[in-house]
Order: structure tokens, then sequence, then C-alpha cells
């Protein structure tokens, strides 16, 4: 079953010629690790500065939530991650 089309609210196209569509989300899925809301951060040392990146654990869509919580509870090892669904 094909996903249904988002409904659009504006459109701009930038000076690159990209073009961006602001779309409307039902919800919003986020990332909880033991019923708490968490931050998950890479540290990576190179060239002598360390560089952090934080991990997007907020999704409008409950399938690539899903498939997030099942790859975070791989890695640590646990069952502790779920995602909890709010309102948009």
């Amino acid at each position: 079953m094909a996903r249904p089309s988002a409904q659009v609210i504006k459109t701009i196209v930038t000076a690159t010629g990209t073009q961006l569509e602001l779309l409307e989300a039902e919800d919003c899925y986020v990332i909880v690790y033991k019923k708490k809301p968490v931050n998950i951060r890479h540290i990576s040392a190179g060239l002598g500065a360390e560089r952090r990146k934080y991990m997007k654990l907020s999704y409008t869509n409950e399938g690539n939530a899903a498939a997030q919580v099942r790859r975070l509870n791989k890695l640590f090892n646990c069952e502790d991650f779920a995602f909890i669904r709010g309102t948009a």
C-alpha cells in the first residue's frame, strides 16, 4: 500500500534553485529510554579537535521511529528503548 500524499503548506525556491516544501505532519514520535526522553551523541576525535554530533531521535513517521528503536536496542544490547506518540 502506498503512503498517502502529504499536504503541502508552503513551497519556496532558494537562491540556488532548490525547491523546499513545508509539509503537514499528523503526529510526532519521540525515542525514549526507560520512558524518559534522551539525547545520543557521537564523539569522534580527529585533527586535534573533538567533534560532537547529536543523533536524530524524533520523527514524523511511525515506521522510521520503530526502525530506529530496533537499531538502538540492538546497538545497546537492551530492550529499554521505545517511542512515544505526541501531537505535532
